[in-house]
């Protein structure tokens, strides 16, 4: 049996293009809901404002996802020195609304599973 974990650490990436991939699964072992989605944010720990949204991607029924993103500062429209980068999971699992996977690595595929309480995926080694 696969053991998980959660991780509350941010992922640091350098800005420009990349590509986020994997599978989640369902803790309850039920399938991944037709309505599941990924999305890509940037954490903004600034007072003033909040997490940035980059984009989101559909979870295949069989729990494999792809996001291209890439990651800019668009105020000065550069490509940032380094942004912190998290995935949330929507509507992925029964009663599950959202989930939160702050380890990941662009390029190199991760599994996840989402919690059946709680609101952070852990990681299946």
């Amino acid at each position: 049996m696969a053991t998980t974990k959660s991780l509350i650490l941010m992922t640091e990436i350098y800005g420009g293009c990349h590509e986020f991939y994997g599978k989640v699964s369902c803790e309850s072992g039920d399938a991944i809901l037709p309505t599941a989605k990924v999305g890509l944010w940037e954490a903004d720990d600034s007072f003033f404002s909040s997490d940035k949204w980059i984009t989101a991607a559909p979870i295949g029924p069989d729990g494999k996802y792809l996001i291209n993103a890439c990651v800019w500062d668009y105020a000065l429209v550069l490509k940032l020195t380094l942004a912190q980068v998290y995935l949330e999971f929507r509507e992925a699992c029964p009663n599950v609304v959202y989930s939160y996977a702050h380890y990941t690595k662009p390029g190199k595929p991760f599994a996840y599973q989402i919690f059946q309480n709680g609101h952070l995926a852990g990681i299946i080694e």
